[in-house]
Order: structure tokens, then sequence, then C-alpha cells
């Protein structure tokens, strides 16, 4: 944070007319503090910052490179997540099941969507689709969407 001692504040009328730092080139006027930025910037931004800057305010090149290389990692995460269209398709290509609605038939079996869960977070989602088979099996799919696609997170068949 500032080390108070190399600032100066003038004052004209009573008011404050300006402050200024004075150094000498090998003191700092500045000194970064990571508690202190998270304190007042907040955890992911205090964080970024203390990670981004140095002592005194100066960056590092390879700093820049990772703080620049971690920010555009996340802004193409959260812009890249799939849609609930994009699970649709992946469901009928992985797992041959065509899904409308409430129902779903895959391999002339007909499924009852019983359940259908959307978790959307900042970097990725994830969706579960619960489905029941005529003869009470139940099926649960859920996939992980991260960079435009789904993986499979969990593939279960089951008797409840």
């Amino acid at each position: 944070m500032f080390i108070l001692d190399q600032f100066f504040v003038a004052i004209a009328n009573g008011k404050i007319a300006g402050v200024t730092a004075w150094t000498d080139g090998i003191k700092k006027s500045v000194r970064s503090n990571r508690k202190e930025l998270r304190k007042h910037l907040g955890f992911f931004k205090g964080s970024m910052t203390g990670i981004t800057y140095l002592r005194g305010g100066m960056m590092s090149k390879k700093r820049i490179i990772l703080s620049s290389f971690l920010i555009l990692l996340i802004l193409f995460l959260s812009f890249t997540k799939p849609s609930s269209d994009t699970f649709n398709n992946w469901l009928s290509n992985k797992y041959n099941l065509e899904c409308q609605e409430n129902e779903c038939v895959r391999d002339s079996n007909n499924y009852k969507v019983v359940n259908r869960d959307l978790d959307n977070y900042v970097l990725f989602n994830k969706i579960g689709i619960k489905l029941q088979k005529e003869d009470g099996v139940f099926l649960q799919i859920e996939g992980i969407g991260i960079f435009g696609v789904f993986s499979t997170f969990t593939y279960k068949a089951f008797e409840e």
C-alpha cells in the first residue's frame, strides 16, 4: 500500500490542493500487500491485482503474460459454455437418445423424463436428465459442458 512518509499533501485555503509522492528511485512509494488488496477489492479482484503487480506497481513480463492468459481463458470459457440444445444433440449422437420435451426414445424403447437439472456455473455448466423406462428402470445421464462440447459426467441405470 502507500508508504506514507514519502507522500506530501499541499493545502491551499484550508483545503487539500494535491497529493504527491517523492522517491529517490531506490525506495518505492507504494508496496503491494495482497491481504489489503483482497480486503478492499474482494477476493477475486484483490488476488488478480496481487498476482499482476509486483512491489511498487511494476509488472514483470512473465506476470503480464500469465495474467493475460488467465483473463483470456476465463473469458473464453465463459463465452463457450454449451447450451441445452447442444446437450440434446450430444445425447442423440453419443447415446442414440432422441428427446422431445417430456419423452425420449432409444432403440424403440420409450423413456419418460422424470427430471432435468441445469447447473450453470461461470466457466462451465452441468446438465443432467433422469429418465424412466416403461418397466420402471431409471437412467441418469449427466454431462459437463466446457469449450462448447459436453463430456460424460454420470451414466447409470438403476432401479428405485
